[in-house]
């Protein structure tokens, strides 16, 4: 474990580095290790956008600096294509509409994607010496999806596993007209909703817990879970319905070193968000805390994803007061180079 100590690793304030955009492109690792030491982080939570492209001198220039490192990857999809096998348009999540946003959502109920994930993570994981790993966004789109239209898995891979567990096929999403319409069939669409929760777990545990997942092969490396937390009404039964996502469930079956709670986008796009919009997340911290009260907690927040919305470092120093005032374990955020002065 490099040295680093246990609590170094999961307690305090952390941030979330992308080293393929080009602000850190044509540097040396050195000095992108000294600027985030530099700014107070001593955690970073290393964004792996393609398993195959990870910078170790960059692991290695953190760690000289007493620095642990995350490895933090995608787990519904992918920015980018060009690292996964020829036939991967095959593992597309089906969707009531293609938002044609960039992101390629991959079904979690395709076998050949889920043993190509395992198999990536844990080569990850032995290749480099990360400290923890963590799959971030393992969950369903989308918030309000059915209305918005933008709403998966529907596809061939989902309306089989439905079939094979439940014995029935996937409700109507679409047409208010059909019998096996969502909102027509509630027994039907309380067991479809039950099965993407599990589905979302199912897939987490297996990276992580499967035979020759990521702890097979890296016994000593830390573990975190992430869900989404919204400041919304009923957002605990919004988030389990829309998106697959039950934290209390994810953990208990994962067993991990320390959860997250993913600021979703609902929130951190508002312009004018306050820095102790958190206070808003107790519903959700308040479950988890009451089934693991001893489990490490942290909070994720988004500075800068939107130019209209950057943070303030007066804004993010507020923000972490915030969150040390809830009790919570340690934050980070998105990303390290997009906030603002």
């Amino acid at each position: 474990m490099n040295g680093i100590s246990t609590k170094s690793i999961l307690l305090g304030p952390s941030i979330q580095i992308d080293p393929l955009f080009p602000y850190y492109l044509n540097r040396t690792a050195e000095s992108i290790a000294d600027e985030i030491k530099n700014a107070g982080y001593l955690i970073v939570h290393y964004f792996v956008v393609d398993e195959y492209n990870v910078s170790s001198d960059l692991i290695g220039a953190f760690h000289k600096r007493g620095i642990t490192v995350w490895a933090m990857v995608i787990g519904n999809g992918t920015f980018d294509t060009r690292h996964l096998p020829t036939h991967w348009q095959d593992w597309r999540m089906g969707m009531l509409k293609d938002p044609k946003d960039g992101f390629e959502r991959l079904s979690l109920f395709a076998p050949e994607y889920i043993g190509w994930k395992k198999a990536a993570l844990s080569r990850l994981v032995q290749e480099y010496p990360f400290d923890g790993i963590e799959i971030a966004e393992p969950y369903f789109p989308e918030w309000d999806g059915i209305q918005r239209g933008i709403y998966g898995d529907v596809g061939n891979f989902a309306s089989a596993a439905f079939h094979k567990e439940c014995g029935m096929d996937i409700p109507n999403f679409t047409n208010k007209q059909a019998s096996n319409y969502y909102l027509n069939t509630p027994e039907i669409y309380s067991q479809w909703i039950s099965f993407r929760v599990r589905a979302v777990n199912g897939f987490v545990d297996e990276m992580i817990n499967g035979v020759d997942g990521v702890r097979s092969v890296r016994p000593d490396i830390r573990v975190a879970t992430w869900s989404l937390a919204v400041n919304s009404p009923n957002a605990v039964e919004k988030i389990k319905e829309w998106q697959g996502v039950d934290a209390v469930s994810m953990i208990g079956l994962v067993k991990p070193d320390i959860h997250f709670l993913q600021t979703h986008w609902p929130d951190w796009m508002q312009r004018l968000l306050s820095p102790d919009y958190v206070k808003g997340y107790q519903v959700f911290a308040s479950q988890i805390r009451a089934t693991y009260p001893s489990l490490p907690l942290g909070i994720q927040t988004d500075i800068g994803s939107l130019s209209a919305m950057v943070r303030s470092r007066e804004w993010l120093n507020q923000f972490q007061n915030t969150v040390y005032d809830l009790g919570y374990d340690t934050w980070s955020a998105y990303e390290y180079h997009l906030g603002g002065q």
